[in-house]
């Protein structure tokens, strides 16, 4: 928009502290996206925007503290990131595997990357989130969700400049028939996905026969559970040893 901070985000970030430990890669995504907003704008209004963004950022690291933990959480995120012995054991801590669900990984950098260098000069801090967050991804296949998120928002706008919707009546140019089409292959496979029968997830991290089995004979107390079956359980109103 103007290149102003958007202030109405502050509330937000104190709920995400508080609610999911990604909330450090706020401060990644806040400072690049600064950076893009004040040099989109003219020279003379860019000292004035970056005074107003420093004061943004300060009353955000102020909030990044506001959780019953204080910094604590904000630290214990960064030594995670560098517990080297656990990482080895945990599947969501494992590099991204160029197969399945890691494919679309792949291939979805590679499209956010080619969509934003053909306005390098444009598009620089937004390539640059775009790479930080498909370096995680292929680090740690755990951040797959969070590059997602990021690159659909980064990309939106840059999307729009190459691909504009095309005037009423007027005829469409080759990005606006390549992207319809994409959209229209993409709905097309996942309606032949829906109807190819039930989905349900994979048996290695959703153990569904054994938790019926402890339900059917009445099994209360304590679980202790392997690490790969918190998320199911945890939906499924079990308390986990380990998520």
């Amino acid at each position: 928009g103007d290149g102003r901070p958007p202030w109405f985000l502050v509330p937000l970030l104190v709920l995400w502290a508080n609610l999911h430990a990604s909330y450090p890669i706020a401060i990644a995504i806040a400072g690049l996206m600064a950076l893009d907003a004040i040099f989109r704008q003219e020279a003379g209004r860019r000292p004035g925007l970056f005074l107003q963004w420093a004061a943004f950022g300060a009353v955000c690291l102020a909030c990044l503290g506001l959780t019953p933990g204080f910094y604590e959480p904000l630290l214990i995120g960064f030594e995670t990131m560098n517990a080297d012995v656990a990482m080895r054991h945990i599947a969501e801590w494992q590099p991204l595997e160029a197969k399945g669900i890691g494919l679309l990984g792949f291939v979805m950098l590679a499209a956010a990357l080619l969509l934003l260098v053909t306005d390098l000069r444009r598009n620089l801090f937004r390539i640059l989130l775009v790479a930080l967050f498909g370096y995680m991804m292929i680090e740690h296949r755990r951040f797959m969700g969070d590059f997602a998120l990021v690159t659909l928002i980064v990309v939106a706008e840059p999307l729009g400049r190459f691909a504009p919707p095309p005037r009423p009546g007027a005829p469409q140019g080759p990005a606006q028939q390549l992207l319809l089409v994409s959209v229209v292959g993409l709905a097309a496979l996942a309606a032949a996905i829906a109807a190819s029968g039930r989905y349900e997830p994979d048996h290695s991290i959703a153990p569904t026969a054994a938790l019926d089995a402890a339900r059917r004979f009445g099994l209360e107390g304590p679980v202790y559970n392997a690490a790969d079956f918190g998320g199911f359980l945890v939906a499924n109103g079990v308390k986990t040893f380990v998520d």
